[in-house]
């Protein structure tokens, strides 16, 4: 997290790569978007280029054979989970799995950050939650050259809401 903090993003992919052998979903350009790490990785383990999450705003949930991170209700600011990748300049598609009940509000909204500038290169619609029924939703975003890494984040768009379950998060290139 320091050479990120130090904007020294290609040292710290680098520094990963060279430790972490991240092997991707099928289908996918992202490893573990079935969140099929231990409970305490997410937390504990973790490094930035894994999905971590925050203890007061996210859980990892087992339901059905399934695995899932629920988001609770609001209660800080910081988003519930995140994680940072390195892409390359292109054009990309973001999916994910969700679900949670209808009278919740609005559900937890995926946003793709560029580390660099900080800039919104993409973010899921702002939407109800779908009643139950799972439902994929998806963004596409485009990665500029001057960015270096992206930030990907689930975050709640208001306070005290009902709990989501997300789950299949999958990345494509256009």
């Amino acid at each position: 997290m320091g050479l990120i903090d130090a904007r020294r993003y290609d040292e710290a992919a680098a520094l990963d790569r060279r430790y972490i052998r991240r092997i991707p979903d099928p289908g996918s350009l992202l490893d573990d978007g079935g969140f099929d790490l231990e409970h305490s990785d997410y937390e504990y383990h973790a490094t930035p280029f894994d999905w971590t999450i925050d203890p007061r705003g996210a859980a990892v949930e087992e339901a059905g054979g399934q695995r899932y991170i629920i988001i609770l209700p609001a209660v800080s600011p910081d988003p519930p989970l995140r994680r940072f990748v390195a892409l390359q300049p292109a054009n990309y598609r973001l999916e994910f799995g969700i679900s949670g009940e209808a009278d919740g509000g609005q559900a937890p909204r995926l946003s793709v950050n560029c580390a660099a500038s900080g800039a919104v290169l993409g973010k899921s619609a702002d939407a109800p939650l779908p009643g139950g029924q799972r439902q994929v939703r998806a963004l596409e975003f485009n990665v500029p050259a001057d960015c270096g890494l992206v930030l990907l984040t689930f975050r709640r768009t208001q306070l005290g809401t009902s709990v989501a379950l997300i789950d299949d998060v999958r990345l494509t290139q256009n």
